[in-house]
């Protein structure tokens, strides 16, 4: 996305002042709800002895370091460091931007949950479809960030669960 692209889309969120608000409060709600959820949903799956729970906890765990040592070592800059934007919430990181840990913390939960009901994965990976879509309205990713975030949880559950 252009500086210039990037400019009229945060300025449409600043003058629609509701919008603006949906699309934030939908970036938060969204991260807690599913950090919220992936627990309890490990505690249900020990309370019925489900046989793939170690499973289900070591892919997003091992993935997600794994993700953030890749993307210190990547280090690309996020959008309000690289152009003269201001995000729709206060962030100040400096660079870590791509891949999304956000956008791949959704996903990879939501893919491993799928795998042990559709339906509940379903609706998690939809969810953090609208995470990533949040993450970059509000100015912190890069489009290519929250793909690649996807794009990484994919391989993380698929390589997870086939192993």
């Amino acid at each position: 996305m252009s500086e210039n692209s990037y400019k009229k889309m945060l300025s449409f969120l600043e003058n629609h002042i509701f919008l603006k608000n949906i699309v934030v409060l939908l970036g938060k709600v969204i991260t807690v709800a599913v950090y919220i959820f992936f627990p309890a949903f490990l505690i249900y799956l020990y309370l019925i002895s489900y046989s793939g729970l170690l499973k289900i906890i070591l892919i997003p765990f091992i993935s997600f370091i794994i993700l953030s040592i890749v993307r210190r070592i990547i280090n690309l800059p996020r959008p309000y460091e690289k152009y003269d934007i201001t995000p729709l919430y206060k962030k100040d990181t400096k660079g870590l931007s791509c891949p999304s840990r956000h956008t791949f913390s959704a996903f990879v939960i939501g893919f491993c949950v799928m795998y042990v009901s559709v339906p509940l994965g379903v609706v998690l990976t939809l969810l953090a479809v609208i995470l990533a879509v949040t993450r970059v309205l509000c100015g912190v990713h890069f489009i290519r960030d929250v793909v690649w975030g996807a794009i990484a949880a994919a391989l993380a559950a698929i390589i997870g669960i086939l192993f």
